[in-house]
């Protein structure tokens, strides 16, 4: 049957258990005709007292589509590029291996996003801001 289902946007620290605590989230929609455009940004902490990596799971709906990305750590901001999935892999490899901050967003599932930030130095708070439409059901 699957395990269990993401519902809400969590930032958990990669090969653990333990997710980064969430300090704020903010959803933002405009509905337009039949579509609806939604902004979400989350706000989370590396409270660890070690370097991470952590991966952000967020789900939306199978009628959804993401088509803006970034994160903001510290006065970084890295924004999302649409990539060639192995292209994208290796990229994310590379810049990890040389302890530069970088993200990788994939669709794991049909609903389910997640995007893996590496090298994220204690204490630092990791901002994550997501765009997607989604097309709402309509009756006549």
């Amino acid at each position: 049957m699957g395990g269990p289902k993401t519902t809400s946007g969590g930032m958990k620290v990669a090969g653990s258990s333990s997710y980064l605590p969430l300090y704020h989230t903010n959803v933002d929609a405009v509905i337009t005709g039949p579509l609806v455009e939604v902004a979400v940004v989350q706000v989370f902490k590396n409270t660890t007292p070690e370097t991470i990596e952590a991966v952000y799971s967020f789900p939306i709906s199978q009628n959804g589509a993401v088509f803006s990305f970034e994160f903001r750590i510290d006065k970084r901001i890295v924004k999302g590029v649409i990539k060639e999935k192995e292209e994208a892999k290796a990229d994310y490899a590379k810049a990890k291996a040389q302890g530069k901050t970088a993200s990788l967003l994939e669709q794991d599932k049909e609903n389910l996003f997640t995007m893996s930030v590496a090298n994220i130095k204690p204490g630092e708070m990791i901002e994550v801001h997501m765009r997607y439409q989604e097309k709402l059901p309509y009756d006549d």
